[in-house]
C-alpha cells in the first residue's frame, strides 16, 4: 500500500487489494494555459474528486469509463465521507465551494487506514471541517494561499486535528502558473520543519517514525506534458 503525488493536487492511494483511488486530477494544459503539466501515468480504479475546477477533476479520454465519485460511498472494506466547505475566506462567494474528503479503509481485521484529502478548504474553523479530519493517519491540506488557506492555517487545522501526518500541497511549482505561494516560501512562515520527501511516495501503513509534516516531490512524466488525450 502506498500514497503518491503526482502533481499539484493529485494524489493517488494504493490499498490493499491493488486498487488505485485517484484523488483531484488535474487537465495537462488548464486554466487557460497556466497550467502545463504530465497526466498521471497509471489507470486507477475510480476518480475521487474534491470540486468541479479543473485543475481538480479532469478524466482523460481514457479514464472517461471509471466510476467518478464526488458524495459519500460505502462498501464492504472502503468508505468514503464528504463535507463541503468554502473555497475561500469569504464564505464562497469568490471561489464557490469545495469538498474535503475522508477515505477510510480497513486493510486488515479490526485495522483501519484513514486518508483526508482537504479539497481546496479555506475555512479551518468549520466544524465539520475539523470533525472529518480528526485523528486521520493521512492528512492532505492546501497551504499555498490566495484560493485556500496559507501555511499558517494548515499548520493550525493539522494540529488540531491530531493527524499521524500531515502533507502541505496546492503550491506554485514548475508547471503552475498561478498567485499561490511557493513550497519553499510557505514553508520559511511556519515554525516546524517540513520534511521534503524527494520520491513522492509514502508507504502505507504509516512507519512509525513517518515526519509529521511533509512535502511529497510530484512524481510525473515529462513525455506526457500537456497532453490532454
Amino acid at each position: 500500500m502506498e500514497l503518491v503525488r503526482h502533481g499539484h493536487a493529485c494524489f493517488s492511494v494504493k490499498d490493499h487489494l491493488n486498487r488505485i483511488w485517484l484523488f483531484d486530477p488535474y487537465r495537462p494544459a488548464g486554466l487557460n494555459g497556466l497550467f502545463n503539466l504530465p497526466l498521471p501515468d497509471l489507470t486507477p480504479t475510480a476518480i475521487l474528486s474534491t470540486h468541479s475546477h479543473e485543475d481538480h477533476a479532469w478524466r482523460s479520454a481514457d479514464w472517461f469509463h471509471l466510476p467518478f465519485h464526488e458524495r459519500p460511498f460505502e462498501a464492504e472494506d472502503i468508505k468514503m465521507s464528504c463535507v463541503t466547505i468554502a473555497h475561500d475566506c469569504d464564505g464562497g462567494t469568490q471561489m464557490g465551494f469545495s469538498r474535503a474528503m475522508r477515505l477510510d479503509i480497513q486493510h486488515r481485521p479490526g485495522q483501519e487506514l484513514s486518508v483526508v484529502h482537504a479539497g481546496d478548504a479555506s475555512d479551518v474553523e468549520a466544524p465539520s471541517l475539523q470533525e472529518l479530519c480528526q485523528d486521520a493517519d493521512v492528512l492532505i491540506l492546501p497551504a499555498g494561499g490566495t484560493y485556500t488557506m496559507g501555511p499558517e492555517q494548515a499548520l493550525e487545522l493539522a494540529q488540531r486535528s491530531g493527524a499521524r501526518c500531515t502533507i502541505l500541497t496546492h503550491f506554485r511549482e514548475p508547471g503552475i502558473d498561478l498567485p499561490m505561494l511557493r513550497p519553499e516560501e510557505a514553508f520559511d512562515r511556519i515554525a516546524p520543519k517540513v520534511h521534503t520527501i524527494e520520491s513522492g511516495r509514502l508507504a502505507l501503513p504509516l512507519e512509525t517514525e513517518v515526519p509529521s509534516l511533509v512535502w511529497l516531490k510530484a512524481q510525473m512524466s515529462p513525455g506526457n506534458i500537456g497532453t490532454e488525450a
